[in-house]
Parts: C-alpha cells; structure tokens; sequence
C-alpha cells in the first residue's frame, strides 16, 4: 500500500525533475541527516536538507522529513497514523485559512516490510527570521505600529 500527494503541478514537476516521482524515490533518496533522528513512539523520525536543480536551472533547498513506526494514536485510528500526515494536514489548514505557514511540497505514506513509512518535503525557510529576533531589529515600528493601534 503506497499514498502520495503533490501540492500542486509545480511541485511535482520540480520532484520529477529530480528523479523523485513516487514514494520509494523519495524513502530511498541518500541524504545526511540534518539532525540525529529521533527515537519514539516505537520508532524514528529525522530530517535532512537537499537542495533540488529546478527545472529553470535554479536550486531549491527544502528538507525531506522521514519516518517509520512513528505513530500518533487517533480516535479515527486507535493504532496510530503518522505524525507527519498530521503535520501535513496542518500546514494545508492553515495555508487555506490564509495563515503563512511552510510550503509543503510532497507527502507520502507506505507500508513496506511490515513498517509503516512517512515523508513529508517542505521547502527551507532560508531566510526566515523568528519573531523575536525581527523585534529586535524593528523595535522601533513594532512599538509605532503598537502605540498607533490604540490611538483610534
């Protein structure tokens, strides 16, 4: 049993282009971890960066998240769905709901070899900045931005 979504033409197009056009492609990719996968729920969970040639001759950094046994108990699913289809379903609610969230690109889920596998591409937010550090440097128009909101 394999199951897979694109986001959009775009995204499948970008994965195909990098040789990425099912689940086995993307499971068998050969990264480095980005992070130590983690060890729970009766399995393990871990995050690499690759960086994909776009069709236009660009790059792309993104990073393919993977899974196995790495399960979330549901009251739909007693036995557990992957904790990345909820992360998935989470990012398409609030990107629907017109909340920036992280662009999801691919996800898919499998069983193979008596294993429950998932995956999840997002792309890099290379240039994201936390809250707090963007306060830090714009001090001065959060606090206009503040005080002026409650001068009407």
């Amino acid at each position: 049993m394999s199951y897979q979504i694109f986001t959009d033409a775009a995204a499948e197009r970008l994965l195909a282009h990098n040789r990425l056009r099912d689940f086995d492609d993307v499971w068998s990719l050969k990264t480095h971890w980005f992070e130590l996968p983690n060890d729970a729920r009766g399995g393990w969970s871990g995050a690499s960066r690759v960086v994909l040639e776009t069709p236009e001759g660009g790059t792309l950094a993104v990073f393919l998240k993977r899974q196995e046994n790495h399960c979330t108990p549901t009251w739909r699913a007693p036995s557990g769905v992957p904790t990345f289809r909820r992360e998935y379903e989470n990012i398409r609610a609030l990107r629907a709901l017109g909340i920036p969230a992280v662009p999801a690109l691919y996800y898919g889920e499998a069983r193979r070899e008596g294993r429950y596998r998932a995956a999840i591409i997002t792309v890099a937010l290379d240039d994201y900045l936390s809250l707090d550090a963007w306060l830090d440097e714009n001090a001065d128009a959060a606090l206009d931005a503040f005080v002026l909101g409650y001068d009407t």
